[in-house]
């Protein structure tokens, strides 16, 4: 239940991403996609700055660092799908008319 809750609320923001992309191609007539990365620093650059000191270099470098240069639509959509697919369609009860067992 949770796992879906997130991968909705990623897919949420992927689309949310996207539709500014697409807002930008339409008023400038360039594709200019923005970075995951640029949205952190700009709703929390102090926890950015956190996490990227507490790492090891080679970690951050790495690891970290990449996914937050991609473009946020696909750096969101990814793992939210993922998160879909794990997540599967859960258990469905099926309730036979007249039966209570």
């Amino acid at each position: 239940m949770i796992a879906r809750i997130l991968a909705w609320l990623l897919l949420l923001g992927a689309v949310a991403a996207a539709g500014r992309d697409g807002f930008v191609l339409l008023e400038t007539g360039s594709y200019s996609p923005v970075a995951l990365g640029e949205i952190w620093q700009t709703a929390a650059p102090a926890s950015l700055q956190l996490i990227e000191h507490s790492l090891p270099s080679f970690l951050w470098a790495n690891v970290l660092a990449p996914p937050l240069r991609w473009p946020t639509s696909a750096t969101l959509a990814g793992p939210a799908v993922i998160l879909l697919l794990l997540a599967g369609r859960g258990r469905r009860r099926k309730w036979r008319s007249g039966s209570f067992s």
